[in-house]
This record gives C-alpha cells, sequence and structure tokens, in this order.
C-alpha cells in the first residue's frame, strides 16, 4: 500500500512541478471535453489535499534551528553559489553560504573573502555554514586533530574565532566534517572527540552566535556514535547524502532516528546528484532529485539542506559528473518548483531570519551615540549599546547602503578605496531582529592613494597573509636574523616544486577598484638565482588576470616595483608564486600595494573646496633617503606636521607654526628628533590644523626602506 501511496504522490508532484507546461494543454482540452474537465477538477481537489506532503518540521529548540521549516543553501564555491543565486527564482534564493577551512596555518584574514562574498547578496542576510578542517584531504595520515586535542593548536583556535568575530554574523560550523571518513581523513575516535570539545568550548566562551554540527560521511565507519563528543557541545547532526544509493542506505534511517533520540535537528550538509548529474534532464530527476526531495519532505527532523552546484567534471572526481542546475531546463525548472513549497526558508531580511529561529523580543536597541573618526587607524567608534535579548551586531550602512557588520563598537573603513568619499551611519541589531533608529552622520574622505597591503614588513609574523601549498613541499618561516628590511622577513623554503607555478603561494587578500592604478613594490633575494611570479588575481572563478609579473633574484636584496590598472571592481590576491623555483630559498620583505584614484588632481581639488587642506601622497613611497609631504592650504592656519611610529609614538616634528593659504612642501630624511637615523619599517604622517572656525588632522602612511 505505502509502495502506491508513493507512485501516486509521486504523479501528483510531477503535475504540479510541470505546472507551466501542462496547465496550458489542460486548458486546450477543457474547452473540448467536459468529461475530462470533472476528471481534472478531481485531480486538482486530491492534489490541494496533498499540495503540502511534507510532515510538520519537529522543533528541538537548539541553537540558530529555524522554528517549522527547511532552511536551503548551495556552494560549495564563491563561482557555484553565485551560478546558483542566478538561477533560483527571485523568492527562492539560497539563505546559507557553503565554505571550507583548514585549521593548521589558518591566515589571520581567512574570513575576509567570504566576508567580502557575502557583501554581494545584501540586503539579504546569508549566513556561513563553515566546515572546520583538521586534517588534508585524501591524506589520512596526516590527520591532527590529536594536537588539537592536545592544545597545541589554540593559537589556531583562536584566530578561527577572530574569523567568526569579523564575520559578526550567525554560523553553521562543521568540525572536523565527515569525522568517519577514515579512509579520506584519517580522524581517531577518541581524539576527535576531545578535539570537538576544545573548540567548542572556545566558540562558546566568545559568546558567539555559532551552532557546531556534528558531521558523519557515508562510506565511512559506520559505528558512527563512537564518534559523538555529546549532546551539551553538539547543536545539530549533519550528514552527506551524495549518491543514489545513500539515500536508501540503511545508515541514513538509522542516523535520523539517533538524532531525534538526541532531540537535535538534521542538516545535509553536503549534497550533489554523484554519477547522475543533471545533463540527463527527467532521467535525472527521478534518479536523484526526486528520492532526495522525498526524503527531506518525509523526515520531520530535517531542517537544512545544501546543494553543491558544481561540476565534478574538472576535478580529481570526473565521474561525478556536472551538477550545475543552470546546465539542465528540466531539472532546473522542477528544483524551483520543488522550492516553492511553504515549509523552505530562503534568504531574506535579517529581522525575518531572526523571528524565525525563534529569539522573541518586541524592544528595539537605543539609538547610537557618540561616534568618532580616528584617521590614523582608518576606524570608526562609538558608545557601546546593552540590550536585554543580546546584540547581534551592529549593522554600518555607507551612503544609505548595507556596507558591513561588527560585533564590536568599532569599524575600519579601509575597505573604502582612494579618493572615496562615504557618509556612515550605525544602528544596531538585537538577536530577536529589532533594530535601533539611525545613529548621527559621519562623513569620510579617502585620500588620492592609500597603502592596500597590512603586515607587509612582516613584523606581526605572517599575520594577515596566507601560506598556500597545492602541490610540492615549501615551509614558511619568519627570519629574525637575516630581513631585508625592519626586523623581520618572511622567508619561504622550497623543498621540491612541481613546476606549476601557482602551487606554492604566499598571499594577501585586497579589493581593487576599476581604473584605480595598483603600484606593487617589494624587497626580496634568494639563496640563487631563482624566478618567482608576482600576480593581482581575482580571487574567485574565473580567476582574472589583473598583472602577472616575473621576477629574477639574485643573492643581493634588490627593490622591485610593477603597476597595474583595474579593469573591474574586484576581490583579489596579490601573490608571490613560487612552484617553479625548483629547491629554493627565497627572502620577500616590505610588501607594498599603493592604491592611486584616477584623474587625482580632480579628487584632490574638490578635496581642497570642501576641507581647510588636503595632504597629498608623500613622494617617493616607499623612500630610501627621503621623500617629500606636501599640502595645500584653503585658508590662514596653525599646522603641526610630524612623524610617529606605527606604535603611535611621534619621532620628529618636521613643522609647528602658522601657514599662509597655498601649497606647501616637507621633506623627511628618516632620522628621529635626536639625529639618529631611523629602522626600515612603515611610519605615520600626522599633519593638524586649526584655524579660527574648525580643528582638522589627517595622516599617511609612509614606508621607508634601508
Amino acid at each position: 500500500m505505502r509502495k502506491y501511496l508513493f507512485l501516486w504522490r509521486h504523479n501528483l508532484r510531477r503535475i504540479r512541478y510541470q505546472e507551466t507546461i501542462q496547465i496550458k494543454r489542460i486548458k486546450g482540452v477543457l474547452k473540448r471535453n467536459v468529461f475530462l474537465l470533472y476528471i481534472i477538477h478531481l485531480m486538482l481537489w486530491i492534489q490541494v489535499i496533498y499540495a503540502n506532503d511534507f510532515l510538520a518540521r519537529k522543533n528541538y529548540g537548539a541553537r540558530l534551528e529555524p522554528f517549522g521549516k527547511v532552511i536551503h543553501g548551495a556552494g560549495q564555491s564563491s563561482g557555484a553559489f553565485t551560478n546558483y543565486w542566478s538561477i533560483t527564482g527571485d523568492t527562492h534564493k539560497p539563505c546559507v553560504y557553503m565554505s571550507y577551512i583548514g585549521l593548521r596555518d589558518i591566515p589571520s584574514d581567512w574570513a575576509s573573502p567570504i566576508s567580502n562574498d557575502l557583501g554581494r547578496y545584501l540586503p539579504y542576510f546569508i549566513i556561513p555554514q563553515i566546515g572546520l578542517s583538521m586534517t588534508y584531504d585524501g591524506k589520512p595520515e596526516q590527520h591532527y586533530e590529536d594536537d588539537v586535542a592536545a592544545g597545541l593548536m589554540d593559537d589556531e583556535i583562536e584566530i578561527f574565532i577572530k574569523g567568526l568575530e569579523q564575520l559578526a554574523r550567525p554560523v553553521y560550523c562543521r568540525i572536523g566534517y565527515e569525522f568517519n571518513g577514515v579512509t579520506w581523513n584519517g580522524y581517531e575516535a577518541q581524539s576527535y572527540k576531545k578535539a570537538f570539545i576544545r573548540i567548542t568550548q572556545k566558540i562558546r566562551a566568545a559568546d558567539l552566535e555559532v551552532a557546531t554540527v556534528w558531521d558523519a560521511a557515508f562510506n565511512g565507519d559506520e559505528n558512527f556514535l563512537a564518534y559523538y563528543p555529546g549532546d551539551d557541545v553538539v547543536d545539530w547532526w549533519g550528514i552527506n547524502p551524495f549518491s543514489e544509493q545513500d539515500l536508501t542506505n540503511p545508515m541514513m534511517n538509522s542516523f535520523l532516528t539517533n538524532a531525534h533520540e538526541h532531540s537535535k535537528p538534521v542538516m545535509f550538509g553536503e549534497s550533489t546528484p554523484k554519477s547522475v548529474g543533471v545533463l540527463d534532464g527527467q532521467k535525472s530527476w527521478d534518479l536523484w532529485f526526486e528520492p532526495y526531495f522525498n526524503l527531506i519532505h518525509d523526515n520531520s527532523g530535517i531542517k537544512m539542506f545544501c546543494y553543491i552546484n558544481f561540476n565534478w567534471a574538472d576535478t580529481r572526481w570526473p565521474d561525478w559528473g556536472d551538477c550545475r542546475l543552470e546546465k539542465n531546463r528540466i531539472v532546473n525548472k522542477l528544483f524551483d518548483a520543488e522550492l516553492d513549497e511553504d515549509t523552505y526558508a530562503h534568504a531574506q531580511p535579517e529581522s525575518d531570519f531572526r523571528r524565525l529561529v525563534s529569539y522573541e523580543n518586541t524592544a528595539a536597541p537605543s539609538r547610537i551615540q557618540n561616534v568618532s573618526i580616528l584617521e590614523s587607524q582608518q576606524k570608526l567608534t562609538w558608545q557601546e549599546v546593552p540590550d536585554p535579548s543580546g546584540l547581534s551586531h551592529y549593522i554600518i550602512y555607507k551612503n544609505g547602503d548595507i556596507s558591513g557588520y561588527s560585533l564590536l563598537p568599532e569599524f575600519y573603513y579601509d575597505v573604502l578605496f582612494a579618493g572615496e568619499n562615504a557618509k556612515y551611519h550605525i544602528t544596531a541589531m538585537n538577536r530577536a531582529g529589532n533594530e535601533s533608529p539611525f545613529s548621527p552622520k559621519m562623513s569620510v574622505q579617502m585620500p588620492a592613494s592609500i597603502e592596500k597591503i597590512k603586515n607587509g614588513e612582516f613584523e606581526q609574523g605572517f599575520s594577515n597573509w596566507s601560506r598556500q601549498v597545492w602541490g610540492g613541499t615549501a615551509d614558511f618561516e619568519i627570519d629574525r636574523h637575516s630581513p631585508l628590511s625592519g626586523t623581520r622577513c618572511a622567508h619561504v623554503r622550497v623543498r621540491e616544486s612541481t613546476g606549476n607555478s601557482w602551487h606554492i603561494q604566499l598571499r594577501q587578500w585586497i579589493k581593487i577598484k576599476k581604473g584605480h592604478t595598483y603600484k606593487i613594490a617589494y624587497r626580496a633575494r634568494a639563496y640563487r638565482a631563482v624566478t618567482i611570479e608576482t600576480v593581482l588575481q581575482s580571487d574567485h572563478e574565473p580567476y582574472e588576470t589583473y598583472g602577472h609579473f616575473k621576477t629574477g633574484l639574485t643573492k643581493n636584496s634588490r627593490s622591485y616595483e610593477h603597476t597595474v590598472k583595474a579593469r573591474a571592481d574586484d576581490s583579489a590576491f596579490l601573490e608571490f608564486m613560487l612552484g617553479k623555483t625548483g629547491k629554493a630559498d627565497v627572502w620577500i620583505d616590505a610588501v607594498s600595494v599603493t592604491e592611486t584614484a584616477p584623474n587625482v588632481s580632480a579628487v584632490n581639488e574638490n578635496s581642497v573646496k570642501n576641507s581647510q587642506f588636503l595632504l597629498n601622497s608623500a613622494l617617493p613611497n616607499p623612500f630610501n633617503e627621503n621623500t617629500v609631504f606636501s599640502y595645500t592650504l584653503k585658508e590662514t592656519s596653525e599646522l603641526k606636521l610630524q612623524i610617529f611610529n606605527i606604535q603611535g609614538r611621534r619621532i620628529r616634528t618636521l613643522f609647528n607654526g602658522t601657514r599662509q593659504p597655498g601649497f606647501h612642501s616637507s621633506m623627511w630624511d628618516g632620522r628621529a628628533q635626536n639625529g639618529m637615523l631611523q629602522a626600515s619599517g612603515m611610519y605615520i604622517v600626522s599633519i593638524a590644523s586649526r584655524t579660527q572656525t574648525a580643528i582638522r588632522r589627517e595622516y599617511r602612511k609612509i614606508l621607508l626602506l634601508r
């Protein structure tokens, strides 16, 4: 009987899925056949009965669990998500964005590309679903969850948490995803459980809106409960169906049953029609998609699914097929019709999402006051706002549109481009979905040239830098004994290279703007003569290259410069590629990317009209012997021009007195007040102006290279 009911529902749902095609045919038939009219009315009446064939969702009260709904998400790359977004209907956009990060060698700015990607879909509130790895995919012998459990990677966990704070939004985190995948991940049950507990405790100590997910795989150890770290540290259970067989695997039923017994909602953390794909249209739908969605319909504990919209033919798993929905119109239409079911929750404004996850409070936070600007740090600050239901984050509006989020009462506006003017307002959003009124306005004018690279001297180790090895072998270390500038530099020891330059990289993420010019500067040397490649490249598919330069290094330290003009607004990596060097030792230091706005003279003229003065960029910058600061005053001013080191200590006062309106300049030879030569590094030039009507201060970064 159950079999016939299933087939009946299957046929009814197919009628609904293909409504746009079949209803037109039905209307033509209705005009000619009254009997068929009666039959169709009967079928439509039965369809109404089964229209919502979802079992009512169970609600367990878990962290970030939607009440009575199934959240839907997509991935597993930026490009795949973008394509998926573009082919889903206006009201069917994915609410969850899939991403991955490894804990070992995690870069301090790991969250920046994710935050930038999520910003593309504002004002929709998209939630990251992050797979946190403690191994190397396909290399089970290199698993390191035992080091995590022993506390040897607490620094890396802190970097991960700092990134979660930077995202400043809810996150679903699959800690050590596919924990039972012994043959490809290598996790051991006892050390995995301890590592999961340690990471969760640190996340919760930071009071972050993070739901921890215990994520299993098929084709792994079927004794999955041996890896369970406990109800007190697990918020969701996750499992990843790929093949047709996974959907009917006895492990699926066992997993869902056990999840309910532990009162945990279930997500399909990863799912894709492995070896079925989409290219066969209706056949593909019948083989995988239909039973996949029936599984979601019939199991009330499933509260999220994430679809991998990907062409596996271009990977090491080519037999998985092309699973991109946009590649088949039939599957695309049927998929979009499925998403029309009321039980699915899609991308929506933040306030609606927060009401969905069951926070209850109708009072908005109070209006933010005391907004101020710290120009030397390119930072806005304001008075902290308390809220009884818990503050979600602060929302930063730039020129009326959402620009970003912050957990702290501060926001770095270094995301602005050279020459850009912006008006900022700040609001506070609580966890119940209530938003405060706008703060008072704060205006920011960026100079015509700005520095884009952070920690270019490597004085803070590899902070802000990502070290990537996709092939070959390389070690990255900070050299304190033979820096090319300052007191530290990056040392890359290539032990084995593959001949593919991109396989070994030292890189940093930046944003670029169409029409702006980027001057790339750095110092480098090598133990022997080698060639490295310096690339400015988009950080997402199709990985457009904006600048590609080959540099021959010798034993002698030298300075190098390259210039690039951006052809589009984009997010990109400045990359030093060393995958073709063979065995080599390379030292890199004093890295700088200076962004200059087009039509600098027009920007400068406009700036002078709207302020007391304009402080131009230092020329040259970076500099070795001396550099000149030029500035234009709009009216007679009491002026102070000073140099500070990066710690904020004053090094030199270049001018302190009265200046008349017009153009002026001052030179700094890299000496301190006492005549001592200053070490290589980043310095800050400060100009403060006082007139009868106002006080104003501006800052610029300058780089001294000895």
